[in-house]
């Protein structure tokens, strides 16, 4: 599931793929600035993501955000995963201020912890049959396929749990990590520099940002400005707030470098405009 782009924090956009039966867990972490949701048919998956150590439950549907770092750290060998990923947009224009939405856009896992027999047959038709069509259809007849998925998802987001609890596991070497996404996340907001993230988790600044390329297959300030900007389009969305506002509000030193992040990052659309675009598909 994951390419050069898609580890410097690209954008997969619609997709449904299906993972195949028991491969190695991932070497790197990586992002991209989707929406991912996995249906396990089977076995096990437990994911690194962002500071948690979660293992996905078998025959539900779990939702994340695929822009904090993640991998697969255990797999076994009969574990069968399909997966979806959606633009952010989309999930950032489905409800106004939707506090489930800012908890994913944080971190936790939503996942539906309360399905009958009927329900899990259900879902595992639909993914099979998504996929199916996915792989058999070309782009432009994907519409009804979008309309589907994202009905599914909507109503995930209105009955699922979420997951935000930490199993942590000394074995696997991450907590240093763990702590600096941590620090990030509840930092994001105010004027930090790597030099600060590494102090913040006890050690030198020059060894940790190496040790988070190599980990993350992406520079920390390339990380915390992908999360400043994903933050900024939720704001874009729940707020009427000016951009300059929330261009402040997400840690940047002045409006031009928000621009100029976002932008890159947006494959050169404003926060002006994709404020404007977004906002009239979900009217």
């Amino acid at each position: 599931m994951k390419s050069s782009s898609e580890s410097l924090g690209g954008k997969l956009g619609f997709r449904i793929g299906r993972c195949l039966t028991g491969p190695s867990p991932q070497p790197f972490a990586h992002i991209h600035h989707d929406i991912e949701l996995n249906y396990i048919f089977a076995g096990s998956v437990t994911y690194l993501h962002g500071s948690r150590v979660i293992t996905l439950p078998s025959e539900r549907l779990i939702l994340f955000w695929a822009g904090i770092p993640h991998r697969v750290i255990q797999w076994s060998d009969d574990a069968r995963m399909d997966y979806i990923t959606i633009p952010l947009e989309w999930f950032l224009s489905w409800g106004a201020k939707d506090s489930r939405r800012s908890e994913v856009l944080s971190g936790a896992m939503l996942f539906d912890s309360k399905v009958d027999d009927e329900w899990r047959h259900f879902d595992a038709w639909c993914v099979t049959r998504w996929l199916n069509e996915f792989e058999q259809t070309k782009d432009e007849n994907h519409e009804c396929l979008k309309i589907e998925v994202s009905a599914r998802i909507r109503r995930l987001l209105k009955t699922g749990e979420m997951n935000t609890k930490q199993r942590k596991n000394a074995s696997i070497g991450h907590d240093k990590l763990a702590l600096a996404l941590e620090y990030i996340s509840t930092h994001f907001d105010q004027s930090i520099t790597a030099e600060d993230i590494a102090h913040a988790v006890g050690y030198h600044p020059n060894y940790f940002q190496s040790l988070f390329r190599k980990t993350c297959n992406l520079t920390l300030w390339d990380y915390l400005t992908h999360y400043r900007v994903s933050q900024a389009q939720r704001m874009l969305l729940e707020t009427d707030w000016p951009v300059t506002t929330i261009a402040f509000e997400c840690g940047f030193g002045s409006s031009s470098s928000f621009y100029r992040a976002f932008e890159k990052i947006n494959a050169g659309e404003s926060p002006v405009d994709f404020r404007k675009r977004v906002t009239a598909v979900s009217k």
